[in-house]
């Protein structure tokens, strides 16, 4: 069951959906924890948004409440982007290792559209915390407005000369191949190049799906079976 948190540092709060098993509050053994960023059209201060796509939407299905696993998702500001709330979740996350019994080798990173942009530039900042991605409908440069207000965010080019902090990271991601906000192609040319140094890479296109590549993508089975596998 999904319950509604904040976490709190100095003035800046980060609201956040949360799961963790029954058990998890009375054993040692760590248990596997997913964070999920949401997509763009999901910012604000209705954290019920966040349950509208993706793996969220999934933990609110039935067969998930009881899911054997920590989830967190938090929410950004309706004025902010993912790649300006880094350090915050990176904190958030901590703060939840500390206060649950997670296992640290099986910690997986997912997110849909500006959360999959978010999921690229938080696996850059920290490789070795993740056991796993999936970035589903996200390039990892960001759109152009966004770079012209903040222009410390780095450059395609200085971007892509940081991806080799991520040859030990099983990647999968998901892209639609009629998707007209974030094009297939840059995706493709990520992971492309990241299979030069990294063998556990992989791209799923779907033929004729638009932008919300997130419906298929996450109602796959498979892709389940494939990140609860993976453990640093």
């Amino acid at each position: 069951m999904l319950i509604k948190k904040k976490y709190v540092q100095a003035d800046h709060e980060l609201p956040y959906l949360f799961h963790a098993p029954k058990q998890a509050g009375h054993e040692t053994a760590g248990w596997p924890l997913v964070l999920f960023l949401h997509g763009a059209g999901e910012r604000g201060t209705d954290l019920t948004k966040v349950t509208d796509h993706g793996f969220a939407m999934k933990m609110t299905e039935p067969d998930y409440q009881e899911a054997p696993f920590i989830f967190v998702a938090p929410q950004c500001a309706e004025d902010s982007y993912w790649t300006e709330e880094l350090q915050i979740v990176s904190d958030l996350l901590e703060e939840i290792m500390v206060s649950y019994p997670v296992d640290e080798r099986r910690i997986y990173l997912t997110g849909l559209s500006m959360g999959a942009i978010g999921s690229w530039h938080l696996a850059l900042k920290y490789p070795n915390r993740f056991a796993a991605m999936v970035p589903v409908c996200g390039s990892i440069t960001l759109p152009a407005h966004r770079l012209e207000e903040f222009p410390q965010i780095l450059a395609k080019d200085d971007i892509w000369k940081q991806l080799h902090v991520l040859k030990d990271l099983p990647i999968w991601a998901f892209h639609g191949e009629a998707d007209d906000v974030v094009p297939v192609d840059e995706t493709a040319e990520i992971i492309d190049f990241l299979k030069q140094f990294n063998d556990h890479v992989q791209l799923t296109i779907y033929p004729e799906v638009g932008h919300d590549s997130w419906v298929p993508a996450f109602e796959d089975p498979r892709l389940y079976a494939w990140l609860f596998k993976q453990g640093r």
